[in-house]
């Protein structure tokens, strides 16, 4: 399988990640190692790294300028590399249940020479569209890093999982189009190219987000399904106001521009309200449900 020689930097290791040049793999919820995914976690990249610092500079500048009691809201006790621990081992035990042991997990990673060899390994997808919108992905990855831009992906032209965030949700949903990918292995290179034309990408939004949900539903994980129902309903908010904006676009000069970004935020944000108040009336539900003799 390419990629599976590495070097003495990428060594596979056997239990936890962090963000030097090594490459171990994670153990599942229940201490067991069962065919992980191969695991590469990328080191020091000093134009990546300088790139990511002045991108993420004015996020950092407005949460050190928050309230007091807001920035505790935002505080964990979980270290930065701990956090991105747990995002990896969320992403893979869901992939390893649904037998997804082949995608590659890339962690804070920046190769696009690797990542056309990959392209090329691949043999799930037809030329005509490995060398069309495969290229074009890899065009993207090479001018706007995930790394910098702290933004998690799964790219089905090269079968990788990049993790770039430190949030276990985001990860886990992106480690959700993978299935969904796969679930149309038959034309993977039509349903991928297909994510370019308007409603299709919220279509498959829709499916990974009932998806992920129901596997925490499946494995009785509540912590985990209660964190999911605001982010998703966030997001396809957001996704389902950027596409109907996509049919109906509105003013004109800087307002054509400012516009659509404001209406998104509001949707977003009105999606987020409605997921925390999905999250009250289930633990409603459950509170009753223990209070049942």
């Amino acid at each position: 399988m390419l990629g599976c020689a590495r070097s003495p930097s990428q060594a596979v290791g056997p239990s936890r990640i962090s963000t030097e040049q090594h490459d171990p793999s994670l153990p599942s919820d229940s201490g067991e190692i069962s065919q992980p995914n191969p695991i590469a976690v990328g080191g020091h990249h000093p134009r990546i790294d300088q790139l990511e610092s002045i991108v993420q500079a004015p996020g950092r500048f407005l949460v050190e300028r928050l309230p007091q009691k807001w920035k505790r809201r935002l505080e964990t006790n979980k270290s930065e590399d701990a956090r991105r621990e747990e995002a990896v081992r969320v992403s893979q035990d869901y992939l390893r249940e649904n037998d997804l042991d082949d995608v590659y997990i890339d962690v804070r990673r920046y190769e696009p020479g690797e990542q056309w060899a990959r392209l090329y390994a691949n043999d799930r997808i037809a030329p005509v569209w490995k060398y069309t919108g495969g290229s074009l992905s890899l065009i993207r990855y090479s001018l706007f890093p995930g790394r910098a831009l702290h933004r998690d992906n799964y790219n089905p032209y090269t079968n990788t999982l990049s993790i770039n965030s430190t949030r276990p949700i985001r990860s886990l949903l992106r480690a959700g189009d993978a299935k969904e990918y796969r679930k149309h292995k038959d034309w993977l290179g039509t349903y991928s190219a297909a994510q370019l034309l308007p409603v299709v990408p919220l279509v498959h939004q829709w499916n990974v987000s009932k998806d992920v949900i129901g596997y925490a539903q499946a494995n009785d994980r509540w912590a985990l399904e209660r964190k999911l129902y605001p982010y998703v309903y966030g997001d396809l908010a957001g996704s389902a106001v950027s596409e109907t904006l996509g049919f109906f676009p509105i003013g004109t000069g800087a307002t054509q521009v400012v516009a659509p970004i404001a209406l998104r935020v509001l949707g977003t944000g009105v999606g987020r309200l409605t997921g925390f108040a999905k999250v009250h009336e289930l633990e409603g539900e459950r509170e009753t449900a223990d209070e049942t003799p």
